[in-house]
């Protein structure tokens, strides 16, 4: 089928608006070619806006680089930036320059990264800050662990330890498996390794929090101290099925803390099969006792007064012990724990 002219025009304006983008029409001097292949895009920016903005800007068209000892008033330079995301560049260029009209409403997480690794490479974390927050919120309440994972390296990458905490406490509640498993390329080059063996603490941590709490209430329901043999059977079968059940195939290693909280606040476990156990003696000279008659709907209170609190920024980076009155968020969960 031929295209008439019109529609031919419009695809030409397209490729032209996908692969030129002129962000400043009237004072762009410099020209940045972007990416490689078919994704490569040139941007015309001002060097001037850009280093006001930028320190590491400022310092490439400075006096003591190429790219500024080429700029003059009339003539435009050629950047090549063939590591950068094209996309991500286009949108850091964009908000520097004010061109909000350029700018999506919205991101997902997977492109808040993108754009995030330039701001961190560029140093324009001042400028860009209170955007990046906003873009953060609209993502807020994810459960995907990958996405958790980029949210965390957002986190990270912008100095804000009130979200790293927040979304480690999410990394802590809601993920099974080892967290090695989200520790990509992405993730490691720029969240210590540290911080992997910080998360897994935590979660034992908290997973021993519910087991104390199971056994406890095992001891106050029974007459016997230290737990007749129906009791302790009892409590293998709840952390049978609370921490060794299966679940969907999002995870596949243990299910995660949150929602082994849940399962026991629904009090969604099966009963204990009474013909295993119908009575138990507890040794040679104990009389008989009536079996405790469990209900784990009484442990609601106590499950919602278990609080875990994410990981802190500032003891994740140093290669120390940092004390939690010297951290920015006091919130967050330090090393070692108080």
């Amino acid at each position: 089928m031929t295209q008439s002219k019109e529609e031919t025009d419009v695809d030409i304006a397209l490729t032209q608006r996908k692969s030129d983008v002129d962000i400043a029409p009237i004072f762009g001097d410099v020209v940045f070619v972007v990416g490689k292949g078919h994704d490569q895009t040139n941007l015309r920016v001002s060097s001037w806006l850009l280093k006001s903005a930028s320190k590491v800007f400022a310092a490439m068209f400075g006096p003591h680089f190429a790219e500024g000892q080429k700029l003059s008033g009339s003539n435009l330079i050629t950047v090549p930036l063939p590591d950068d995301d094209p996309f991500a560049m286009s949108i850091l260029c964009s908000e520097l320059h004010l061109r909000t009209d350029m700018v999506p409403d919205k991101f997902n997480i997977s492109e808040i990264y993108e754009i995030a690794r330039l701001i961190d490479k560029y140093d324009c974390h001042i400028a860009l800050k209170r955007l990046f927050q906003v873009w953060f919120m609209e993502n807020k309440g994810t459960t995907s662990p990958t996405d958790l994972a980029l949210q965390m390296v957002c986190a990270s990458l912008f100095s804000d330890a009130t979200a790293f905490t927040n979304i480690t406490h999410e990394l802590v509640m809601r993920y099974g498996e080892p967290y090695i498993n989200l520790w990509d390329d992405g993730v490691s080059s720029f969240v210590p390794w540290k911080a992997l063996g910080m998360l897994e603490a935590e979660r034992s941590w908290l997973r021993s929090q519910i087991d104390a709490i199971l056994l406890n209430y095992m001891r106050s329901e029974c007459s016997v101290d230290h737990g007749c043999t129906y009791s302790l059977y009892w409590l293998g079968h709840c952390m049978e099925h609370i921490f060794l059940g299966t679940y969907d195939s999002q995870w596949t290693y243990n299910p995660p803390c949150s929602r082994a909280i849940e399962k026991l606040r629904a009090s969604d476990i099966p009963e204990v099969d009474h013909v295993v156990i119908h009575s138990c003696r507890c040794g040679d000279d104990a009389d008989e006792h009536e079996l405790p008659d469990f209900n784990l709907l009484s442990l609601s209170d106590k499950l919602s007064r278990l609080s875990h609190k994410g990981l802190c920024l500032d003891c994740v980076r140093t290669s120390g012990n940092v004390k939690a009155g010297h951290c920015r968020e006091e919130s967050g969960a330090h090393m070692p724990r108080p």
